[in-house]
């Protein structure tokens, strides 16, 4: 059956348009390659500004805390980074929580011994960094890892029939159960759409099901960029989303009534109420805060409570549509920035510097060429992006990264990843056409590098005008200050 006939099945039967769908789900993708793509590019430009050394030295100190040896002092040295502490400062203290018994002296002491031989030392930031030091690390050294996240689902188009054929499939199961002469054979997703559209049954919300999907697959992503018990707490919290209004609003108002001075106090966590401004929930506040009044002044004068209409809910390819900034409008442009930010990795993998190379286990003793790099990319996305190979695959020789060891490695056969958006990328029959590909197709990935800071900022910016779908269960953009979970459920 050809896409023609396949979206007049959608639009008989469900009576939505099968294209926008798929273009709902490309556009929620694009949303979560940009979260990738930005912190990535923001990690990297820190190392090319005059103060790399210090930031490196950052990045040391998260390298070593990823020992599960420090697992206890994590949380606390994670903050002091992020508050912009001087190393002198953070290791003062972790001497206070060591004196105070809130740590071990066993961990302190490992620790200081593992950054004073790694030679860790670098002043206070001026201003703090746009995202948190575990999140810039991870978008520096697990690169090649989150691409392929990305990469293991399907396209669009798969995605989408596999989501509404499941959801017919549960509307048949429970319809056809009390059946007896049932058919045996299972229907076809073609047969499904026909039975549905003969029924009188009510149609499915396919969009909400789309939506609970993609928030699925980005909190899954968004896990790679907090340390594990934060992760899992993120996930856990996903439970919540169906909660009350007056549960989901418990953290961010507090009221007290003073019924002798006939005042009503509101007392709102700034914090959290920041962070529901830069998400653009500003309608959401004020219906939170009309509630609290509605509410104070019904009980007063006993009268029924007031149900107010529900907020329309926000959506995540109208929040990407309206807050880009990397011009990600098409799938399609995706890979050359991700191929530009590996070879500027491979350009500078001799520095031995936080970048992709520590996926591949293994660093050239020389500065590869440009062409040299371009090849490598090429290599690195053949084999861990197009196809299913590991990074680590690069790094089992024990010599140092090169060439020719790289391009046996990328010869290896692997089974092909589920999504081939990086196939173009991964050809090497010509030299000439590699170097053009780099030449012509990466430039707006390298001037956004050179901009990444203030593209940062014009997002932030955006964002608070164009509501973010916190509601339907998405994570919240990494650029955020953790948010509590009652504020996002």
């Amino acid at each position: 059956m050809d896409d023609q006939q396949r979206n007049q099945q959608f639009l008989s039967a469900l009576g939505i348009k099968r294209p926008k769908l798929i273009r709902r789900i490309n556009l929620t993708r694009l949303m979560a390659w940009e979260q990738i793509l930005l912190i990535a590019l923001y990690g990297r430009r820190q190392y090319q500004s005059d103060k790399g050394m210090h930031f490196h030295a950052r990045m040391e100190v998260i390298s070593t805390l990823r020992n599960s040896l420090y697992d206890a002092v994590t949380p606390y040295a994670l903050r002091l980074l992020d508050d912009g502490c001087s190393f002198l400062t953070m290791m003062e203290q972790l001497r206070e929580h060591l004196e105070e018994g809130k740590i071990e002296a066993n961990i302190y002491h490992a620790l200081k011994n593992d950054l004073e031989r790694k030679q860790v030392a670098f002043a206070r930031l001026d201003q703090p960094f746009a995202y948190p030091h575990y999140a810039i690390y991870i978008a520096l050294t697990q690169f090649i890892h989150l691409c392929q996240h990305m990469l293991n689902n399907p396209a669009a188009e798969v995605i989408c029939d596999a989501l509404v054929e499941r959801t017919l499939r549960e509307i048949y199961a429970k319809e056809t159960i009390f059946h007896l002469n049932r058919d045996k054979e299972t229907p076809t997703f073609s047969a499904l759409l026909k039975w549905f559209e003969g029924s009188t049954l009510p149609k499915p919300d396919v969009i909400a099901v789309v939506d609970a999907y993609m928030a699925e697959d980005m909190q899954n992503l968004h896990n790679f960029f907090v340390p594990s018990d934060s992760a899992n707490l993120a996930t856990d919290n996903r439970g919540g989303r169906n909660a009350e209004n007056s549960t989901k609003r418990q953290s961010l108002i507090h009221t007290e009534i003073r019924r002798a001075e006939q005042r009503l106090i509101i007392d709102l966590d700034l914090m959290q109420l920041k962070n529901m401004i830069l998400l653009g929930q500003n309608e959401e506040i004020g219906k939170w805060l009309g509630d609290v009044v509605q509410g104070q002044v019904a009980e007063q004068l006993k009268l029924p409570p007031l149900h107010t209409p529900a907020i329309e809910k926000a959506s995540a390819d109208k929040w990407q549509h309206a807050c880009s900034v990397l011009q990600l409008n098409r799938i399609d442009s995706v890979p050359p920035r991700v191929a530009a930010i590996l070879c500027n990795d491979m350009a500078h993998a001799h520095y031995r510097i936080h970048n992709s190379c520590d996926e591949l286990h293994s660093y050239p003793n020389e500065a590869f060429s440009p062409k040299e790099a371009q090849l490598m990319t090429t290599w690195v996305i053949r084999h861990c992006l197009l196809g299913t190979g590991s990074p680590g695959d690069f790094g089992q020789s024990l010599y140092p990264l090169t060439v020719e060891s790289s391009r046996l490695t990328a010869n290896q056969q692997t089974a092909p990843r589920a999504d081939p958006l990086m196939h173009e990328w991964a050809n090497d029959a010509d030299m000439a056409t590699i170097q053009t590909r780099f030449k012509t197709r990466t430039r707006d990935c390298y001037k956004s590098l050179r901009e990444v800071t203030h593209l940062v900022s014009q997002q932030m910016a955006l964002a608070r005008q164009q509501p973010y779908p916190l509601r339907t269960g998405f994570p919240p953009p990494l650029w955020l200050p953790e948010m509590s979970s009652e504020d996002v459920e």
